[in-house]
């Protein structure tokens, strides 16, 4: 298997495993407070991943240049993170979903081009538009004046979110995927950690109860997330790396029909295969986006 394929199927996965974002959210909810929640859970990808680390022996110093860009890439994931969940409990869902895809698409794309190099093909073009027009038959917009405090979130989730991953690309080659994803860790464990002191959460004792499992196994969840985005970036352009991760939607649909016993309108058919026909249009051209 090529490079690209290898890449393109790592970030498959990782739609796919991404999928229960929503089943955890939904799980979890606010029975723990979102910032120490947040930081717990990262202190212990952060533990798992130093064990694996030293026992691989992956760790290299860092060099002072490239701290810019961990800082960077964990900023960004930070701030999706938290801008896509606070928008959950204030928008519906399709509407959160809407602004906060075509805001990554939209980011994705700009990054390809100005940090990378990465030319827009007609393809690409394509691809970008079929992404757009699939994402406005899958959901439902909801858009008014009270609450454009969490649209301003869920669009600065989306434009943070091709960050997380295409950040990766630029130190993805001097350091392991192990140790990229070990700092990013670190880094997403103290800027939630500072903020719950400050706004003075309310710390509930971690114990064996089902809302620790779910919150550690969605830690789980982020920990192999984390190693099959910053793979699948290393492998493929920035531009087909967003459009791919589109494939998550398709996922949640199927989630949603599965757990939740939710029947997706018709427009959430046709506009999951637009979608779908948009990330084979993209993996798949002739033309070379770099």
């Amino acid at each position: 298997m090529k490079d690209k394929q290898k890449g393109e199927s790592a970030l498959f996965s990782a739609t796919i495993l991404y999928g229960f974002f929503g089943i955890f959210s939904k799980l979890i909810n606010f029975q723990l407070p979102i910032f120490y929640q947040a930081w717990v859970r990262n202190v212990f990808a952060f533990i798992v991943l130093g064990v694996v680390m030293i026992l691989f022996k992956k760790w290299k110093p860092i060099s002072l240049k490239d701290n810019v860009w961990f800082f960077f890439r964990s900023a960004c994931g930070f701030v999706s993170f938290i801008g896509m969940y606070v928008a959950f409990t204030k928008l519906d869902i399709g509407t959160t979903y809407f602004l906060s895809y075509a805001a990554s698409i939209v980011a994705g794309y700009v990054l390809g081009i100005f940090l990378f190099k990465e030319k827009i093909t007609r393809y690409g073009i394509l691809a970008f538009v079929l992404s757009l027009m699939g994402l406005i038959l899958v959901y439902k917009v909801d858009i008014n004046s009270a609450t454009f405090r969490y649209i301003v979130l869920a669009v600065l989730s989306g434009l943070a979110s091709p960050g997380w991953g295409a950040f990766s690309k630029k130190i993805s080659s001097t350091y392991s995927n192990l140790e990229l994803n070990f700092i990013d860790s670190l880094y997403a464990a103290v800027f939630p950690f500072v903020i719950s002191l400050f706004i003075h959460e309310q710390w509930v004792p971690i114990s064996f109860t089902k809302i620790w499992i779910y919150t550690f196994l969605f830690g789980l969840m982020f920990i192999v997330n984390g190693l099959l985005i910053v793979y699948g970036y290393s492998k493929v352009e920035a531009q087909t790396g967003t459009i791919i991760l589109l494939f998550e939607i398709i996922v949640g649909i199927i989630l949603g029909y599965v757990v939740f016993h939710q029947v997706p309108p018709l427009g959430g058919f046709i506009g999951g295969g637009i979608i779908l026909g948009a990330i084979l249009l993209r993996s798949f051209n002739k033309e070379s986006a770099q």
